[in-house]
Parts: structure tokens; C-alpha cells; sequence
């Protein structure tokens, strides 16, 4: 029986279920609803008199951004899409699309962009706190794609290279800030390595000239930096297992787009050096906080207790600027980790680069005083009187040698007495060796001096511990109070990475990486120093403009290796390389040309334009602009005639590339090799046999061809192209030689 026979005496013999009319079934229906305003217009109303009547103005308009749905003729506000998972998940994907165009320095598309997705529109997203997650990060990738990936790439492309003007500022960086060698903050402090900045331009939509489109468009940094520093003070401060709607949905989603945002800011070079220690103070300020000496932590402790007992009393709580935790020492989602990898990495970063410029600042000064030293010596030798001939000579020796065997010999410290450094000049240099090993985290020995036992038992340990080696001393196992406080950013890094490493299995296998990468950097310090050396070089400062204008140039073709070429990349490959030639540096600092790597970049670029299997060259003005390129680099050095002759194999395979043109005459693969052996005899003995026979077989090969151009002007076949066998002839006239 039905549940209604129960309950009505009228029904109990019905068996279909019945309800008395009388009886009215409340339910609920899905309506269409629109979201109000978290908060709405402020109006102000005022009467001016009794004839005018009341004034109603409203000052601050309430900004919304819709979602436009052309298909329905209709607008959805964006703070909706949380509720429709499809639209939301397209709306992202659009976003993406975006963020995809732009890449790659596609400064077109992103100009086209502004047009669409404009800054207040992007900066409307990045403050809106009731964003939904996936499209509060589709906003945050695109303002990165659309102003500011470009200016990021170039300076991530510079990171490994050391260009430090000596200047006055340089010689005032020293590795410790003070005397107790406490750890400076990584990031602050003064930096004078140079690196290439970045130009933005004004959106503009009714222009012709393409000129004004190579730079990204224009954003307020000023307010873009006031902006993320805010929002990640905000994060950090108003997160924590407690929090039960964190912004964007998710602790992901909270921190993610920030955090990016952060770090590319970071790489930009936008942040000063307060906004830096804010940074490092979210991140962790047990370690980043304000630092003193030892003998005054003990009393510092004690004021502090003492003010926050007073404000306990007083019922009120002692103000910090820094939070009570950092983003370290919370518990973070897999996502947060690879970005806080990335930021870690960057300080890396910041104190390689700070110890390289420590080290061209103590050389600067250090050979100062070698040579006002030196300068002292030889005067005193010149006022000597009574010295003999053989005397003279081996007291004149070191005067009289070459520049490198005079620094030589004056920091060969294992001749002792005969060394001509004096002791103090020498103590100097093995406190500075000293000073960088305790900073790159190795740790220094102490030799301790013992007293020979001369008993038969002490003779019979001593020869044990020969053939054993000495007993290792016992280490006390350290507290949990010492290992939970870093001090260094060597040992946060190890500290958290191995608390990251235990807490849960790690599925993101870039995170892997990033952490293992970030750990092993903290013990090759010493190896990733030596590496950075390599790529180290000083100017004077009279050359940091022109420097400045070559990494500009040097940039944007490292920035066209990874874009496929047309016709417009191939016209700023060849104005870039001819800025590059027309620079005062190109011909005054072969070395820095080297270190720079430019034949590299370069010759990657023939390498992409020639490998191509065509039996036409699609850019044969890039090629001769290259290879033109490459033969002035080959003559400004004969270190850099070494540095091309590693490629001749290459340039001989493709030695036949422009020959046939007289345009191209002095700008042809061949002209490369032939200039990186000209006037070298010992390298032109390097060559080898196979390298001499593709030039006869070459040769070979061009007495069997006509010269159309010669037959069509009238001259007599004589069987072969006499323009292309010249040049082989001339480059066997380079490498062939008499002793």
C-alpha cells in the first residue's frame, strides 16, 4: 500500500497513491541569477540650495569584465564561470592560445593582442581576489607572454657570461658586507655586471612603421611591481592549513601566478634592494631576517622578550614586518615547489655572479699594489751602485720579462725567499683564497700541532696511524635545534630540498630535476665558479655604452636561432650582424668576442640556413652577411683564427655555397676557412690530409664546368669556371707553404 493510505483515513483501501487537493508540495526550481558586486558605488548626494535642487555624482565607476558569447547574444560577467566548468575551461584555453602566439618574441601578435586583451582588462584579473583559479592563471601567463617574456629571455640568455666594467663602484664589492663574514642577502647589494636592458614601446594601432614593433608593448613596471609584491605579502600572510577559501580556489592557484610573476620580474631586474629583502623575508625570515653579532644576540633576545611581555600587559601584540612564517616553512603543493625551485635557483644565481665580481674587485686592487710594489723595487734597484753584472742580471730578470711571466713569477709563492711578492702582498691573497672557500660553503681544515711522543708505545701508534691513516675525530650529532636553523642560503637550500625529498613521494618528475639540480649546484660550488670564470670579462668603463649596444644586438640574434627565418628575420639577422661590425669593442676586445661565444651563435645560423636540402639558398644575403662576420673575427685575433679552425670540416663541405657569384666574393663559406688559416702557419700544419683533398677534388670538379657568364660575354671556352677554381687556388695558397 501507499505511503498516503497510512496517513489519510480516505486512502487507507486506495492503492494508488493520492494526495488531497488541499495539500500544496513545496519545491525548488533553478531560476537564471546574476552575481551582485563584492561592493557597490559609492554615491554622494548634495544639495546646493533649495532653487537648485540635489546633485547626485558618483566619483569611482565599478569596473566588471563579461564574457562575451557571440552564438547567444549575450554577456556572462567572468566571476560567473566558476559556476559553468565548460565555458570556463574554453575561456582558459583561449588564454592559452594567446599566451602561445606571443611566444618566441612574437612582438606582431602581441601589439595585435593589446587591442584585445588590454591592461586594465589584465590588471582587473591579476587584483580581482574571486577569480576562478584556471582563469586567474590563463591572465597572469598572458601578461607575462604579451609585455614581459621577451625582456626575460634576453637576460636569461646573458646569465652565464661576466661582462664587469672596472669601476669605482665595482672596487667597493667585497664578499662579506662587514667584518664578522656573515652571508649578505643574495640579490642586494651593488651589481656591475653588464647585462642588456629592455625597451618597451606604446601600443599604437594606426602605424606603418614596422620599426616600432620589434620592442614589447608598453606596461607601467612601477605599478606592475607595487602590485605583485602586494599580492604575494597577501599570500603568504593569509595562508595556512586554516584558511578555508584561499584566492583562486586553491593554495596552487594562490601562489602559482604570483610567484611567476615574481620571478620574472626578478630576472628583468626590476626590483631594488628593499624590494628584495621583502621578497627574501616572505620566503623565509628566520634566515633573510636582520643578522647582528654573535655577542649581542643574547641581549637582543632579552629586549625582545621584555617589549612583548610590556605589550601582553598592555593588551597589545608586538608589530613585525615580517610573518611569523615563510613560504619555506609551510607545507606547499608540488606546483608551489617548482616555482619556489626557480626562485631559489635565481639566488643561486644572484651569488655567483656576486662572487665573480668580488673576485675582479680584489684583482683590481690586489694588482695595485703588485705593481706600486714592483714600481718601489725596480727604483730601488736603479739607485743601487754596488752590484755585480751577475747580480744585476738576476735582479733585472723579472723587469725584463714579458707581462704574463712577470705576474708569474710574482705569484709563484712556492720559491719562498726568492719570491719577488713580499710576504704582507702574499698573506693578502691566502686570506682572500681563505675568505672564498668559507663562502662557496667549503669548509677550511685546522691544522693541529701535536707533540711527538718519543716512547716505544707513541713510535707504535705513529707508524699505525701512517699505514692506517688518522683516527676520524668523533662528530657530536647536531640538535634539532641547529638543524631546523639555517644560516647560509647553501644550507636552506639543502635543508629544504631534503624536507621536500621526505615529506611525500614527488610525482612531477621537472621537480625532480629542478631539486636535484639545485642540491648538487650547493656542493659544486667551487666547479660552477671555475665555469663562470671562463666566461669572465673586464672593460674599462669608457667602453660600457658600446659594450651595452653589442649584448643588445648579440641578443636579438640569439633570440632569432629558435624562430623559423623569413624574409623579416633574415633582415635583422643581417642589421644585427652589422651593428655587431660596426661596434668600436668587435675590433677592440677580440677576447670578449670569444667569451661571448658570437663565431658559436653564428655559425648556427649557417648551420640552419645551409642544412636545409635545397639546391637553392632561400637566404643568400644572411649567408654573406655571416660568413663576412666571421672572416673579420677570424682577423682581429689569432686566438679567434683557432676558435674558427675547429669548424673548417663544415666550412669545406659547403665551400661551393656562392662561388658562382661575384657578389658574394670575400663572403663565401670558403673565404671563412681560408681566413682562419691566413698568415697562421701553425695552424695551417694542422691541417689535415682528408681537409686538402675535398679542396683538389673541388678544384677537380671545376675544370669540368663552363663559365656561362664568360661564353655569353664572348670569351673562349676554356672547360672550367674560372671564378669558382681562383678561389680554391687562393685558399691553397693560404694553407700550402715552404719552411
Amino acid at each position: 500500500m501507499p505511503l498516503s493510505a497510512a496517513i489519510f483515513k480516505s486512502e487507507e483501501k486506495n492503492p494508488v497513491p493520492q494526495c488531497p487537493p488541499r495539500l500544496d508540495v513545496q519545491t525548488i526550481q533553478p531560476v537564471l541569477w546574476s552575481r551582485m558586486p563584492s561592493s557597490f558605488l559609492k554615491v554622494e548626494t548634495e544639495r546646493v540650495s533649495e532653487r537648485h535642487g540635489w546633485v547626485v555624482q558618483c566619483l569611482e565607476p565599478l569596473q566588471m569584465m563579461a564574457l562575451h558569447i557571440p552564438e547567444e547574444n549575450r554577456c556572462v560577467d567572468i566571476l560567473e564561470l566558476c559556476e559553468q566548468e565548460d565555458l570556463m575551461r574554453f575561456h582558459y584555453h583561449t588564454l592559452r592560445l594567446y599566451s602561445a602566439l606571443c611566444a618566441l618574441g612574437n612582438s606582431r601578435v602581441a601589439y595585435a593582442l593589446c587591442s584585445h586583451v588590454d591592461l586594465s582588462q589584465l590588471f582587473y584579473a591579476i587584483d580581482n581576489k574571486y577569480l576562478p583559479g584556471l582563469l586567474r592563471s590563463g591572465f597572469y601567463d598572458l601578461l607575462i607572454s604579451i609585455h614581459l617574456a621577451s625582456a626575460k629571455e634576453r637576460k636569461l640568455m646573458m646569465k652565464n657570461e661576466y661582462i664587469i666594467p672596472i669601476t669605482s663602484t665595482t672596487r667597493k664589492i667585497r664578499l662579506y658586507p662587514d667584518e664578522s663574514k656573515r652571508h649578505g642577502l643574495p640579490g642586494v647589494g651593488p651589481r656591475t655586471c653588464l647585462k642588456p636592458g629592455f625597451r618597451f614601446s606604446t601600443p599604437c594601432f594606426i602605424t606603418t612603421n614596422e620599426e616600432h614593433q620589434k620592442q614589447s608593448p608598453e606596461i607601467p613596471l612601477e605599478l606592475l611591481k607595487t602590485k605583485a609584491l602586494g599580492m604575494l605579502t597577501e599570500a603568504v600572510q593569509c595562508s595556512g592549513a586554516h584558511i578555508r577559501d584561499p584566492v583562486g580556489g586553491s593554495v596552487e592557484f594562490q601562489f602559482v601566478p604570483v610567484l611567476k610573476l615574481i620571478g620574472t620580474l626578478l630576472v628583468m631586474g626590476v626590483f631594488d634592494d628593499d624590494d628584495v629583502r621583502q621578497i627574501l623575508l616572505l620566503i623565509d625570515p628566520s634566515v633573510f631576517g636582520e643578522h647582528s653579532g654573535e655577542t649581542e644576540e643574547g641581549a637582543e633576545k632579552e629586549e625582545v622578550t621584555q617589549v612583548e611581555e610590556k605589550a601582553v600587559e598592555a593588551g597589545e601584540k608586538a608589530s613585525r614586518e615580517a610573518p611569523i612564517k615563510g613560504l619555506l616553512q609551510t607545507r606547499l603543493p608540488e606546483s608551489v615547489k617548482l616555482q619556489m625551485c626557480e626562485l631559489l635557483s635565481y639566488l643561486c644565481d644572484c651569488e655567483l655572479q656576486h662572487r665573480v665580481e668580488a673576485i675582479v674587485a680584489f684583482g683590481d686592487i690586489y694588482v695595485s699594489k703588485l705593481q706600486e710594489n714592483q714600481k718601489f723595487r725596480y727604483n730601488e734597484l736603479m739607485q743601487a751602485l754596488n752590484m755585480s753584472a751577475a747580480l744585476t742580471a738576476r735582479k733585472t730578470r723579472e723587469f725584463r720579462s714579458p707581462p704574463q711571466e712577470q705576474i708569474n713569477m710574482l705569484l709563484n709563492f712556492q720559491l719562498g725567499e726568492n719570491c719577488p711578492c713580499p710576504e704582507e702582498i702574499r698573506e693578502e691573497l691566502y686570506d682572500f683564497h681563505e675568505d672564498l672557500l668559507l663562502h662557496c660553503g667549503v669548509p677550511l681544515e685546522e691544522e693541529e700541532v701535536e707533540e711527538e711522543d718519543t716512547s716505544w708505545t707513541g713510535k707504535f701508534c705513529a707508524l699505525v696511524q701512517r699505514i692506517k691513516g688518522p683516527p676520524k675525530p668523533e662528530k657530536e650529532q647536531p640538535t634539532e635545534e641547529e638543524e631546523r636553523c639555517p644560516t647560509t642560503l647553501k644550507e636552506l637550500i639543502s635543508q629544504t630540498m631534503i624536507r621536500w625529498a621526505q615529506e611525500d613521494q614527488i610525482q612531477d618528475a621537472e621537480l625532480v630535476r629542478m631539486m636535484f639540480t639545485l642540491l648538487r649546484r650547493q656542493y659544486d660550488s667551487i666547479g660552477e665558479l671555475l665555469q663562470a670564470l671562463r666566461k669572465t670579462y673586464t672593460i674599462s668603463q669608457a667602453s660600457v655604452s658600446d659594450t651595452i649596444s653589442l649584448l643588445a644586438a648579440l641578443g636579438q640574434i640569439r633570440c632569432l636561432l629558435s624562430v623559423r627565418m623569413g624574409k623579416e628575420e633574415e633582415l635583422l639577422m643581417i642589421n644585427g650582424l652589422g651593428d655587431i661590425m660596426n661596434n668600436k669593442v668587435f675590433y677592440q676586445h677580440p677576447n670578449l668576442m670569444r667569451v661571448l661565444g658570437m663565431h658559436e651563435t653564428v655559425m648556427e645560423v649557417m648551420v640552419n640556413v645551409l642544412g636545409t636540402e635545397k639546391s637553392q639558398i632561400a637566404f643568400p644575403k644572411m649567408v654573406a652577411s655571416c660568413c663576412r662576420f666571421l672572416c673579420y673575427f677570424c682577423r682581429i685575433s689569432r686566438q679567434n683564427q683557432k676558435a674558427m679552425f675547429e669548424h673548417l670540416s663544415y666550412l669545406l663541405e659547403n665551400s661551393s655555397v656562392g662561388l658562382a657569384s661575384p657578389s658574394m666574393r670575400g663572403s663565401t663559406p670558403l673565404d671563412v676557412a681560408a681566413s682562419s688559416v691566413m698568415d697562421n702557419n701553425e695552424l695551417a700544419l694542422g691541417l689535415e690530409e682528408p681537409d686538402l683533398e675535398k679542396v683538389v677534388t673541388y678544384l677537380a670538379g671545376c675544370g669540368l664546368q663552363s663559365c656561362p657568364m664568360l661564353l655569353a660575354k664572348g670569351y673562349p671556352d676554356v672547360g672550367w669556371n674560372p671564378i669558382e677554381g681562383e678561389r680554391y687556388l687562393s685558399f691553397l695558397r693560404f694553407a700550402v707553404f715552404v719552411n
